[in-house]
């Protein structure tokens, strides 16, 4: 089997801290991913695109089968150029080439439900780190769980998680892409540079 093409598009710098133990986003994304192979048979290739500071510059959805979004300080709602253009290539992309798979982490997330019609919120200053307990509707039970700050789904999409903390729900639209506010790439040591960072 040939090797899965991965386009990551990079949407921020993580904290000098997470930057001098475990690296950029690039390098975190490859461990990660690298970490959740479902066998070593499974092989991927990926490409990093500096999306913030190289606007406009994307992949070629033609070269790549799955394209993830990063996380990020910034917020989806913000006016910031290279925020719209960056909505503009996912809307894109789903629409013109259905083969290629989205995964959106947290900002991600925020960026792919915003493109495909959602409406992305303030969560008023409320952090939940650690470990939350998720309650699942119908169709998280069959899917997996966690949280959001989608305010509305997509007229597509189907909610399934929320939290009490962020009662706001987490959706998919179960085709094309997949989304979600946790970060998948950090780990436990990731998380404790990060945290008192954010305190």
């Amino acid at each position: 089997m040939a090797p899965l093409r991965i386009a990551l598009l990079v949407n921020d710098t993580p904290v000098q801290p997470v930057v001098d133990a475990f690296g950029e986003y690039p390098q975190i994304y490859e461990r990660w991913l690298s970490e959740s192979k479902p066998s070593e048979d499974v092989a991927f290739r990926m490409t990093s695109f500096d999306v913030v500071n190289h606007p406009g510059i994307y992949p070629n959805p033609d070269e790549y089968d799955g394209i993830v979004l990063t996380g990020s300080a910034a917020s989806a709602y913000a006016p910031q150029p290279w925020i719209a253009s960056l909505k503009e290539y996912v809307a894109s992309v789903v629409e013109k080439h259905p083969r290629v798979r989205i995964i959106g982490i947290c900002f991600g997330h925020q960026i792919v439900a915003s493109a495909l019609g959602g409406t992305c919120v303030p969560n008023d200053g409320i952090w939940e780190i650690g470990v939350t307990e998720v309650g699942l509707t119908a169709i998280g039970k069959e899917v997996f769980g966690s949280d959001t700050i989608v305010g509305q789904s997509p007229f597509y999409a189907s909610e399934y998680a929320l939290t009490i903390m962020n009662p706001y729900r987490r959706s998919n639209n179960f085709t094309e892409t997949t989304y979600q506010r946790y970060h998948p790439g950090f780990n436990y040591w990731d998380l404790r540079l990060l945290v008192p960072s954010k305190a």
